[in-house]
């Protein structure tokens, strides 16, 4: 999740007003050095090129960038680049992705065709299909440096509004870019002019100081990742020591009030800081009272009981495979069959499924883009990881199954963490934890949402935000 919220965050697409103001007729190469608060963690590096295909003068964009962070303790590299061709008379017309974390790796391609995006996901040595619906003039966007960084000529309170594709979560979002101010800065040790523009994407916002040659010299983003013009060999200098930062302690959500304990049986606490759109809501495992919260650790359905299954349009979405949620992968559904056998039971089903990925998949930090495909080949992971290949494993032995995205109780943080989940449907939805081992998960999980990858960006409207007082706990 860590990786998915880097991406999203380091938001400075190549937006503009429209596409004829977006041809780029010099080449441009930029180095930027990627900052979390003061503390230099990467560089981002891309270049454009003008292009011409078929009297359309479009241009050829080429990134590339690299961080590392410790995270829980360990240090995690991340890699990502790639490119795309832009038309300047229709938008986004190509694209090629990778992204690379330890031992985990993905690729992106494909073309936009009129109203779709076609294309494959490369993964775990494995091939998906990919298709999107997206509106005309498209323009890559969203990523950690997925764009030129060039932005369009606008004066203060001009605003505009344009669709984008961000690859590393495989979703078309729309971005209003607003021009602010005008404001002179000092970067490199030069006086620099520029227009202050804002962009907005999912409810977060970007400010971008860009110069009179559209391009974006200072960028800085609502929870501290910052980018900045650089010198080449500063931004490959390797990073020192004191450079390193711990992302996972510092997005931590730090309660006041009674201390959780792991394990607890039952939680009452209070949620802040938060429009109310984006309350918690009531779930299997929580009950909303206002803004306070019940949170309980559910009793496992009888075995062999009789169990009422979900149809229609609600079982279809949470038994369906997609390009994270592998089910259809020949290796997933053969390891499904392995696991739960001629068992009939939906509820055991599930616990064979959540105890083989609790025990055969290693707790690793990592930061990546998780298929399940990948993590059965890796065999390691985080909670994303462990919830992608449960789903998955869950869906395709026929128990319907949904990631939850929220938070949990860290012993090593005394703190609540960003954490995912499963839950699967047993005559009524129940939530599990295959990363804790936990059955039933304890009354320390609060959901926020649920949804595959693409949804994940979500949690940027409680970073730094949300609020907790606990109230009540009663261990176990």
């Amino acid at each position: 999740m860590m990786g998915i919220l880097v991406h999203r965050e380091v938001i400075v697409p190549r937006l503009h007003p429209s596409l004829a103001a977006a041809r780029v007729t010099e080449p441009q190469d930029m180095w930027m050095g990627l900052f979390y608060g003061e503390r230099r963690i990467g560089f981002v590096h891309w270049s454009t090129t003008p292009e011409t295909r078929d009297d359309d003068p479009g241009y050829r964009l080429r990134f590339q960038a690299r961080m590392s962070l410790p995270v829980m303790g360990a240090g995690v590299a991340v890699a990502l680049e790639g490119g795309g061709w832009q038309s300047a008379l229709l938008g986004l017309r190509e694209f090629d992705v990778s992204f690379r974390s330890g031992d985990q790796d993905m690729r992106i391609l494909g073309t936009v065709e009129k109203d779709r995006i076609r294309g494959t996901v490369e993964t775990g040595g494995e091939t998906t299909p990919l298709e999107l619906p997206v509106a005309g003039g498209l323009s890559l966007g969203s990523g950690m440096g997925l764009s030129s960084m060039s932005m369009p000529p606008l004066s203060p309170g001009e605003t505009v509004y344009v669709e984008t594709f961000d690859p590393t979560t495989m979703s078309v979002g729309r971005a209003k870019l607003e021009a602010v101010e005008k404001a002179a800065l000092t970067v490199g040790g030069q006086a620099v002019e520029t227009v202050l523009i804002n962009t907005t994407i999912g409810g977060m916002t970007t400010r971008a100081w860009v110069n009179d040659k559209q391009e974006v010299v200072r960028a800085e983003t609502p929870f501290g990742l910052n980018l900045e013009r650089i010198d080449p060999r500063d931004a490959l200098t390797p990073l020192s020591d004191d450079e390193q930062v711990d992302m996972v302690q510092r997005l931590a959500v730090v309660p006041t009030g009674s201390r959780p304990v792991r394990d607890a049986v039952r939680m009452r606490i209070r949620v802040d800081g938060v429009p109310g759109e984006l309350l918690p809501p009531d779930g299997p495992a929580q009950r909303r009272n206002g803004s306070e919260y019940l949170l309980e650790q559910l009793a496992p359905p009888a075995p062999d009981g009789e169990t009422e299954m979900i149809t229609g349009p609600e079982a279809e979405r949470h038994l369906r495979t997609d390009a994270f949620i592998t089910v259809d992968n020949p290796k997933i559904r053969e390891l499904a069959a392995e696991i739960t056998g001629q068992e009939e039971d939906l509820w055991t089903r599930a616990l064979r499924v959540h105890d083989w990925v609790h025990q055969n998949i290693e707790k690793t930090a990592t930061m990546s883009m998780p298929s399940a495909v990948e993590v059965l080949r890796t065999r390691q992971g985080d909670c994303n990881e462990h919830s992608v290949l449960f789903a998955a494993l869950a869906r395709a032995a026929g128990v319907p199954a949904r990631i939850a995205i929220g938070l949990a109780w860290s012993e090593a943080l005394s703190a609540f963490g960003y954490h995912a989940w499963v839950e699967v449907y047993a005559g009524r939805w129940i939530p599990m934890d295959p990363t804790f081992g936990q059955p039933t998960v304890d009354a320390t999980h609060l959901k926020l949402f649920d949804g595959s990858l693409e949804e994940w960006p979500r949690l940027l409207g409680y970073v730094g935000n949300l609020k907790i007082e606990v109230l009540e706990v009663e261990g176990p």
